[in-house]
């Protein structure tokens, strides 16, 4: 159900004219605050780089690609005059072809163990100089992706050493070569992760770090709030144009009509992200026509990403109307709603360990490095706050 909901949302953004609540916000933002607006596409881009790094995803590939050259190997195509001809360069005969695959298991297996172990030390040494968390530095230094490779490399070694003696002399032959350049990869990819992680040992590599997942941060918080801000003035439009007032919680029941609740029927606290515009202003108006014209309804105010709690009641109307079940039905369906109810605290993150490292400066002493930190703050405060 949470798959074709969110589909359904997915073909609404793509359909002319403003279908959903958040396709108008970010249509005014764009027009009222351009320059606000172009920090969209770096958090989308920044998003999807972030998805993308990691684990899973450079497992998957790798593993993919390894299968896909292994395969290969069992196949005695003729590559001579090809790109492919030229890297087969090397002759094995058959014990020498499976010494090579057992010798390229132990070396990948025993290099990566090593590395590893010396670069887990070098890492911890960089995390307590800058108060940044192993993963900001697994993401610059592509840590994930050469793990990934890696592992999939020994595991594809470890099979090929297993099926040595099954395979015919010219698969045995492509697989003692695909060996070497696995190993290869292997020794080039942790060149390259030493490489970034003694990088990180110069102060101004690390303060440009630093510095860029701080700014970047506040500008991700700059957008989500003006969007926050947007929605919930055309989420107030929405109501309103279709003869709905805003529900005042500050009267008491003796001084406001009888109302009965109309609810969402969420069983769990959610998070509000969306509204379908045409379904829920034809939910609305059968409403109102529904409660009359001197029938007062009222609706609670919303903006992107506000927690709602289950059984939340975003409209009250007067008692004794009686709705049918497919206004209910379109009115609830408007309402695009998520259980992931975490917030997106990255900037609250990054002002923490600003906070970390200006103390951490002032108790050592250390005046360069807190001129340093003093100076991202200033930065902080023209991105964030001038902003707003």
């Amino acid at each position: 159900m949470r798959l074709l909901t969110y589909l359904f949302f997915k073909v609404l953004t793509v359909l002319p004219g403003e279908t959903t609540m958040l396709k108008r916000s970010w249509a005014r933002i764009k027009l009222n605050h351009p320059h606000i607006y172009k920090i969209r596409a770096e958090k989308r881009i920044f998003y999807f780089q972030k998805t993308t790094n990691s684990m899973r995803v450079g497992f998957i590939l790798f593993i993919l690609l390894f299968i896909t050259i292994g395969l290969s190997c069992s196949f005695a195509f003729n590559f001579r005059g090809t790109i492919f001809g030229k890297l087969n360069c090397i002759k094995y005969n058959e014990t020498d072809a499976k010494n090579q695959i057992f010798e390229s298991l132990t070396i990948t297996a025993s290099l990566v163990a090593i590395s590893f172990v010396v670069i887990g030390f070098l890492f911890e040494t960089v995390r307590r100089m800058t108060q940044q968390t192993f993963e900001d530095f697994f993401r610059a230094a592509n840590v994930y992706f050469v793990m990934a490779f890696c592992i999939d490399g020994i595991l594809c070694l470890i099979v090929m050493n297993m099926l040595k003696n099954s395979v015919s002399i010219i698969t045995l032959m492509n697989l003692a070569l695909f060996s070497v350049y696995v190993t290869i990869g292997v020794v080039l990819w942790v060149s390259h992760l030493f490489y970034k992680v003694i990088k990180f040992f110069n102060p101004n590599s690390l303060s440009a770090l630093s510095k860029d997942y701080l700014l970047r941060a506040a500008k991700f918080m700059v957008l989500n709030e003006l969007l926050a801000f947007e929605t919930e003035i055309v989420c107030k439009e929405l109501f309103e144009s279709s003869g709905f007032e805003e529900y005042n919680y500050f009267l008491f029941d003796g001084d406001r009509e009888q109302i009965q609740p109309v609810q969402l029927n969420n069983r769990h606290d959610s998070r509000f992200l969306d509204l379908c515009i045409p379904s829920l202003r034809f939910a609305l108006r059968q409403i109102k026509a529904r409660a009359g014209e001197n029938g007062v309804c009222e609706y609670s105010t919303l903006k992107h990403g506000t927690e709602l709690n289950a059984n939340y009641i975003p409209v009250h109307i007067p008692v004794g109307v009686r709705l049918q079940n497919y206004v209910l039905w379109a009115f609830r369906k408007s309402f695009y709603l998520t259980s992931n109810i975490s917030d997106d605290d990255t900037f609250e993150q990054e002002k923490s360990k600003m906070t970390d490292k200006i103390l951490n400066a002032a108790n050592s002493g250390d005046t360069e490095l807190l001129n340093h930190q003093f100076s991202d703050m200033d930065n902080l405060y023209s991105v964030y706050y001038q902003s707003k």
